[in-house]
């Protein structure tokens, strides 16, 4: 499955190889590996908003590239909070929620609540 939508990868591949760069030379110039521009440029991975300036500023394209990254990644729906979120906001029933004001470790939070 593809974490971007592919006009980002599609974009980078144009406009690398019409500046005459090899994937290795815009690596070397952008400080990323190959291997990781290689996965964004056929969309396997997200480029970071970073990323994009970076190459925007070596290809010379005015921002064309930073314009196709949103800031911040999409929420999925099937993100949920882990048991560690319910135990530090004192939801779950198992710690009473005083303890959540408390600068307690874990280990000690768990010996409170029994």
């Amino acid at each position: 499955m593809l974490e971007q939508p592919p006009a980002f990868g599609a974009e980078l591949r144009r406009l690398r190889i019409a500046a005459g760069l090899t994937l290795a030379q815009l690596a070397s110039s952008v400080h990323y590996s190959k291997g990781q521009l290689s996965k964004i440029e056929t969309g396997q991975k997200r480029p970071s908003p970073e990323l994009a300036r970076l190459c925007d500023a070596t290809l010379d394209a005015d921002g064309a590239l930073a314009s196709l990254v949103p800031t911040r990644p999409p929420r999925t729906a099937t993100t949920r909070p882990s048991k560690r979120d319910h135990v530090a906001s004192g939801t779950t029933g198992a710690v009473p929620s005083w303890t959540k004001l408390l600068p307690l470790d874990r280990r000690l939070r768990l010996r409170v609540a029994r």
